[in-house]
């Protein structure tokens, strides 16, 4: 560098930089020149090495063949043999920047802008980051990595940017080693989650599926997770629904305390006013059934699936039934048919064709599902709960058969009498259900009534793992039939008199009033038979030869 005023102009040390010297310098005589006319001839000897390689005589410049027709005509004005003809630095700069020309790029008007960034307002900083993210794929990693990444970081630090500065942010992230992401990136993500500006939460639960990956688990369990889940209570629809999308990406790296906690908003969540935010709940909790251990699936997952099945919205029913579809090889035989399959066939009804159809389909898969668990069953695959069931038979049978017996053998005497004789005493029935028979019944069906009852997780139960503070509601018994209805069922026993004879109805009575008994003390004979068939009631219709009962 030296003076432009200066004519001691130092000599050149390396001689084959001479054939970079402009025309001017080679001819004894000088010519008049503009302060940027040796620049403009040291351009032109660039751009010319740009596109065609190093220079090896003055005569190469003249070739332009390689050169953007965009940029050619500039190039020779730089490299014209009249000094004075040569442009104004600021002049090409200005033309090669005007539409259409060499330099009218979305790369260089963002470097050009990403100089100024500090001095710009908010609402022109926000549309440069959205625009910047559009476009970084145009720019060189290396440079996204050393020139972009650290204008970015500075205005993250200091405050004044807004959310959109997270995209970009997080996009050029990617390109970064992981040592050096967990010390840059990860920072600046659970500050902002724990920022009260909605707009950037949002944005961060938008854009979570670039950086989870980069997320280790303990910083997720630890520092984030209860910074995310304020989301599911949040006043605004829009970040509720965000929190719900974003737990399909959460659940495979939370433990097993955390995923109880999601699963409490989840339950709450399938409340919630808002019918899409109901819906894709469902739809979220069918997702994540595989990141659920064994006993909170048993517990969890047809209760909540079965409870979408009475919203109001179709779509949501519709997510309930295809969640149990997708969720079939998680549930046992039992729950199937005494749980699911009772639940879906309601469905079949629906008013909604669509719904109808669909629970059609998952019907035939768990009905096929239960068909082939049936040809694998053995007979005495059920334990304990068929020697109850068999004991419980056992009693029921012998009741059965002893009553069918006494009338049987009722019958057979009646049909025998005569009528010129006198009718022998009608038998009193030869079995009644001993006290032990009739408590080994009750006992059978209130034991398959509880055992039902507690592998049972019903919806208020659901409620309660959703809401602590609620309280329980009634567990209904599954049985199908209660003490009282199955006492209903059971023989009274009559009463006898001291003789061991069923006393008379109260028609069989004497004119005025005067009982036909005989005294307590003597049996009844002939005499007493005989008063009782004088004064028997109309027979009418009857077969004579049979005697009343």
């Amino acid at each position: 560098m030296y003076s432009y005023n200066d004519t001691n102009v130092p000599l050149k040390t390396f001689q084959y930089l001479n054939k970079y010297d402009p025309p001017e310098n080679m001819k004894q005589a000088k010519r008049k020149t503009e302060k940027w006319s040796r620049d403009m001839w040291g351009l032109g000897c660039l751009l010319w090495e740009v596109f065609n390689g190093p220079i090896h005589q003055s005569s190469n410049l003249r070739d332009t063949s390689k050169f953007p027709k965009s940029l050619s005509s500039h190039y020779l004005q730089c490299v014209n043999a009249n000094p004075m003809a040569r442009p104004n630095p600021s002049e090409l700069l200005q033309s090669l920047k005007e539409r259409g020309g060499y330099l009218s790029n979305t790369f260089i008007s963002l470097n050009l802008k990403i100089e100024e960034l500090q001095l710009m307002e908010a609402d022109r900083k926000n549309h440069f980051f959205v625009e910047l993210n559009k476009s970084l794929d145009l720019f060189p990693d290396s440079f996204a990595h050393h020139k972009v990444l650290p204008h970015l970081l500075n205005v993250f630090e200091f405050g004044g940017a807004g959310p959109t500065v997270l995209a970009p942010l997080l996009k050029i992230g990617k390109l970064l080693p992981e040592d050096e992401y967990q010390r840059k990136i990860v920072p600046c993500i659970v500050r902002s989650f724990g920022s009260n500006d909605r707009a950037t939460r949002l944005n961060l639960l938008q854009h979570l599926d670039q950086f989870i990956d980069q997320l280790q688990p303990s910083v997720l369990n630890n520092s984030l997770f209860g910074q995310i889940v304020t989301g599911f209570t949040d006043t605004v629809p829009t970040i509720r629904e965000h929190t719900i999308k974003a737990s399909l990406l959460l659940a495979p790296k939370l433990n097993d305390s955390n995923l109880s906690q999601l699963l409490k908003f989840f339950a709450k969540c399938q409340l919630d006013e808002q019918a899409g935010i109901r819906t894709n709940t469902t739809i979220c909790l069918g997702k994540i059934a595989p990141h659920l251990n064994s006993k909170t699936r048993d517990r969890v997952l047809v209760s909540a699936f079965t409870r979408s099945l009475k919203d109001p919205f179709p779509p949501a029913r519709s997510a309930g039934i295809g969640a149990l579809g997708s969720t079939l090889s998680y549930y046992t035989p039992v729950d199937m048919a005494t749980r699911i399959i009772p639940s879906l066939s309601h469905m079949t009804v629906d008013k909604d064709q669509s719904v109808r159809e669909q629970t059609f389909k998952v019907l035939r898969l768990y009905v096929d599902k239960l068909e082939e668990h049936s040809k694998k069953m053995e007979p005495s695959s059920d334990g304990e709960g068929i020697e109850q069931t068999e004991g419980a038979s056992s009693s029921v049978a012998s009741w059965t058969a002893g009553w069918v017996s006494s009338i049987s053998k009722y019958v057979s005497t009646s049909s025998s009498a005569k009528p010129e004789t006198t009718p022998a005493a009608p038998p009193t029935s030869s079995y009644q259900p001993s006290q032990r028979q009739t408590q080994e019944v009750k006992t059978t069906i209130r034991t398959t009534s509880e055992e039902r009852r507690d592998n049972k997780w019903d919806e208020d139960q659901w409620e309660d793992f959703g809401n602590d503070d609620t309280k329980k509601g009634t567990t209904h018994s599954s049985s199908g039939w209660d003490d009282e209805m199955w006492e209903s069922f059971e023989p009274t026993p009559k009463k006898t008199t001291p003789t061991g004879r069923a006393p008379p109805s109260s028609s069989m009575k004497l004119s005025k009033n005067k009982s036909l008994s005989p005294p307590p003390d003597t049996p009844p004979g002939d005499d007493f038979w005989s008063r009782l068939e004088t004064s028997k009631p109309s027979t009418r219709g009857r077969d004579k030869t049979t005697p009343p009962p």
